[in-house]
């Protein structure tokens, strides 16, 4: 039951957006405008607020936030090894390992958070938003590129798809805010608060209405390769590590989201932007959304199972 009240939610407003497509209520072009206003003004927004009102100031975070780096760090060089031995299609090879390494974190990480921890925990997801979530973009663009244009990466790209990320800077605000101290009126916290607690509900609703299946033929084995690296490979080597290290609570729901969770919904654009194989980009972002409610409901059971989170 606390694993199906963790990913109950999810499938059901993720199926409601599909469905809300399937019944002609939205068209296509609804939801990408969707899509869009949720990661530049709602999620950002949530994001800041949740480090606005964290307590992260208080606890001690070195330690699980080193390991989420490097963990990420690790798994990059791995899927890079892997892929560029086994995918014989370059432009295949980046959208594989962005798939491997990038998750949905902003979304999904904020979701169990609140979902599965008491009052959304202490705000290690937040930091950790605000750590990894430059460090995807930045291996993203790169990795991209490199099978573009093999040893021509451009730092103002990668400078550029950093600064100007909505959800990076929240992130940077938030915390800027909290380490001075600043506290808004009561009027003005309440409101953003309530703007942004809708940032999750229609995020999952519009990611479900851009569900379309199809091409999955072409690419049977690239998609089964990239949903089970991210949704199983990937979760068991970043999990049992972070386990065998003494990690439990609160860090390992923030890791299930980060290594756990689908691949991000924003890859999808950059690989349709940097020349790469879209087509394949989509239908691993359709079929790891759709299946993750099933591997988290396992992963949760699990780690509830053996008492660690």
């Amino acid at each position: 039951m606390f694993a199906l009240n963790g990913v109950f939610p999810l499938f059901a407003a993720m199926s409601l957006g599909y469905l809300a497509r399937r019944l002609k209520m939205a068209d296509r072009e609804t939801f990408v405008q969707l899509n869009k206003l949720i990661f530049q003004i709602f999620l950002p927004l949530l994001i800041y607020v949740n480090i606005y009102r964290s307590s992260i100031l208080t606890v001690r975070l070195g330690g699980p936030i080193l390991y989420a780096i490097g963990a990420v760090l690790v798994i990059f060089g791995l899927s890079w090894l892997v892929i560029s031995r086994t995918e014989p299609e370059r432009r295949r090879r980046g959208v594989l390992i962005q798939a491997m390494f990038r998750s949905n974190y902003v979304l999904f990480g904020v979701f169990l958070a609140n979902a599965l921890l008491p009052e959304g925990g202490s705000g290690l997801t937040e930091v950790l938003i605000a750590i990894v979530i430059p460090l995807f973009n930045l291996m993203a663009v790169f990795i991209l590129q490199f099978y573009r244009k093999e040893g021509r990466i451009s730092p103002r790209i990668l400078f550029k798809g950093i600064v100007t990320n909505p959800l990076i800077i929240a992130s940077v605000l938030g915390l800027a805010t909290l380490l001075a101290g600043i506290r808004w009126p009561v009027l003005l916290e309440n409101t953003m608060a309530g703007l942004s607690a809708v940032a999750t509900p229609i995020a999952l609703f519009a990611l479900g209405g851009q569900f379309f299946f199809s091409e999955t033929r072409t690419y049977l084995f690239q998609l089964i390769a990239g949903v089970s690296a991210r949704l199983m490979l990937v979760p068991l080597l970043a999990l049992g590590g972070a386990i065998l290290l003494g990690l439990r609570g609160e860090v390992l729901v923030s890791y299930l989201a980060l290594f756990g969770g689908p691949v991000a919904v924003s890859s999808y654009t950059m690989t349709q932007q940097m020349n790469a194989e879209h087509e394949l980009a989509g239908q691993i972002l359709v079929y790891t959304s759709i299946f993750c409610v099933l591997t988290l409901f396992i992963w949760i059971t699990v780690l509830r199972g053996f008492a660690l989170i």
